[in-house]
């Protein structure tokens, strides 16, 4: 099954702030969130940073609810930071799979004391935005 991510990227000063506005089922959908989310502080003054992206299901939505799994590194200062996104999954199980597997796979990195990570597994109503006031940003 498709599936929609919207997410907001704009230029802080400090880096790239990234915000994830919700998964959508139609791209009808999205278009209409985007319409919402520009009328609002921050979205308003950066309307070209809507981002969408395209991500298939294994299976169809069983419940309104879905599971996107990332594994977010960092230095004790903040400084080098990455998140790595592994995937959006029908089932909680799935992804905690997905994490399983890249711990696995990456134990080298892992095993950086210079990092720190942090595993995630969020869980997102789909076709419902997550994201209800604007923001302020420095211009």
């Amino acid at each position: 099954m498709e599936i929609y991510r919207l997410t907001h990227l704009h230029f802080d000063g400090c880096g790239m702030d990234e915000k994830n506005l919700g998964y959508y089922t139609e791209r009808k959908a999205i278009d209409e969130a985007v319409v919402i989310f520009q009328s609002m502080p921050g979205f308003l003054q950066h309307p070209n940073g809507f981002v969408i992206q395209r991500m298939q299901l294994s299976s169809s939505i069983e419940k309104s609810t879905i599971f996107e799994a990332t594994v977010y590194s960092h230095d004790a200062l903040y400084e080098r930071e990455h998140t790595f996104f592994l995937g959006v999954f029908n089932q909680r199980q799935e992804a905690i799979e997905a994490i399983e597997g890249f711990v696995q796979d990456n134990s080298r990195l892992l095993a950086d004391e210079t990092l720190c990570f942090e595993n995630n597994i969020d869980a997102y109503r789909v076709d419902e935005h997550q994201w209800s006031e604007g923001f302020t940003a420095d211009q």
